[in-house]
């Protein structure tokens, strides 16, 4: 006769009222509470083998496509063609997104799931960041601002629009809550107005230049301080109420599993509840919730810190040669500036994590990547970058976007707005 194996629980020493699960680890008589750092004792083997499994080997996209790094190094300074430039550097970025997505898991394993998503947007937006400023360096503000304007759409439309796709394909209804997603929109909502305003005055007005980049300062100044407030909102003074509607949300979705035959999970939570009611370690509330693999750091701290910084240079590296090539690469094939800039920067910057949490059934927190990404870029990046444009005494950087850029925007906000309204989803 098979034992029934529950899943163990530890509490996080940080916040008591927190529990994580370890599917199948004991037997129901042996289960026993542990405690977080006896887990990080047990994973204290790291060695230079196990570091470069867990990065440079992480995943068929970085062993394939690493040998392009140096292959960009090679091009560029043997001055090979533009077109060639572009193509190998662009390539070699990939990788180096890739490595930088481990770091992000590993980072967010230590730091937890609050400063998780924030972190995952943060460096989801790295390679955004380093194009903003290379391009700035270069003087070339177009690609800047096609380049934002078309990370934001790939967030909110395709992106989106793959979570639901390939979530939908294993979830025949995927649910997420309405209120969260929509602070986040209405948020984004104001970042794409924000953007109206000079683009109006420069158009309908004929304001000068010299006052629309005086304008543009100021206005990116107060859209810093909102996306300051908008942090503090989601991760302090209301961080309760929205976990609140988030684990409710959680529940229902779990309902709707239990209820199409999920069996295993059925049997699971029984069992927890049943060793509640023997132990006393585990309630009722605790065992309704979703049990589910807490993966441990696979990479040790210094090797971690190390692997940042050299990926973070040699993307600095490889965008420069990208960038540098550009308008070479303009003046040799079909190629626009307005595609490069919105079509193809774009797909570097894209956050896979969103996709993966909507495979998991995790709508919510998808939802909150993917627009938490967008108002990076309208309400963080953007800004910086004209700030920074300000401080290099240029005004080549402002908030005046041309019509297509604009109507773009609104036009996939309209859509995600609609799409998102019923707090629903299928393929």
């Amino acid at each position: 006769m098979n034992r029934f194996y529950p899943p163990a629980t530890w509490k996080d020493e940080e916040d008591p009222s927190r529990h994580y699960y370890l599917e199948g680890a004991l037997p129901l008589e042996q289960i026993r509470v542990f405690s977080w750092s006896w887990l990080q004792k047990k994973r204290q083997d790291y060695t230079v083998r196990t570091d470069l499994n867990a990065t440079l080997f992480a995943s068929w996209r970085i062993i394939l496509l690493l040998p392009a790094i140096p292959t960009g190094f090679a091009v560029k300074y043997t001055n090979q063609s533009p077109v060639a430039t572009f193509a190998v550097n662009f390539v070699a970025i990939i990788p180096i997104g890739s490595i930088l997505d481990v770091v992000t898991e590993e980072l967010v394993i230590r730091r937890g799931a609050d400063e998780g998503l924030v972190l995952i947007v943060t460096f989801g937006n790295a390679i955004q960041l380093v194009i903003t400023v290379i391009a700035l360096v270069k003087g070339q503000p177009s690609i800047v601002q096609t380049s934002l304007v078309g990370a934001v759409i790939s967030n909110t439309v395709l992106m989106v629009g793959l979570g639901f796709f390939l979530g939908g394909l294993k979830h025949q209804v995927q649910n997420f809550n309405r209120m969260t997603t929509g602070s986040t929109f209405n948020e984004l909502v104001l970042s794409i107005v924000a953007l109206l305003i000079p683009t109006a005055m420069a158009h309908f007005q004929y304001i000068d230049p010299p006052t629309i980049a005086k304008f543009s300062r100021a206005e990116s100044i107060l859209l810093l301080l909102s996306y300051i407030c908008y942090l503090v909102y989601c991760h302090k003074t209301h961080k309760k109420i929205i976990h609140k509607l988030n684990r409710i949300e959680e529940g229902r979705t779990r309902e709707a599993q239990l209820g199409h035959g999920d069996a295993w999970r059925g049997i699971a939570t029984i069992g927890a509840t049943m060793a509640a009611s023997a132990g006393g370690t585990i309630n009722r509330t605790a065992a309704m919730r979703q049990i589910q693999h807490i993966p441990l750091p696979k990479i040790s701290s210094r090797a971690l810190v190390i692997t940042l910084i050299l990926d973070t240079v040699l993307l600095g590296f490889c965008t420069t040669f990208a960038v540098d090539s550009i308008d070479g690469l303009t003046q040799k094939t079909v190629l626009t500036r307005n595609f490069i800039g919105l079509i193809l920067l774009p797909i570097l910057s894209c956050n896979l994590h969103a996709i993966r949490l909507a495979i998991k059934n995790k709508m919510t927190d998808s939802f909150a990547i993917n627009v938490g990404s967008s108002i990076q870029l309208l309400l963080c990046i953007l800004p910086l970058a004209v700030i920074i444009d300000w401080i290099r005494n240029d005004s080549l950087m402002t908030l005046v976007f041309d019509h297509f850029q604009v109507v773009s925007l609104i036009v996939s906000t309209m859509i995600l707005k609609y799409i998102t309204d019923d707090g629903k989803s299928n393929w």
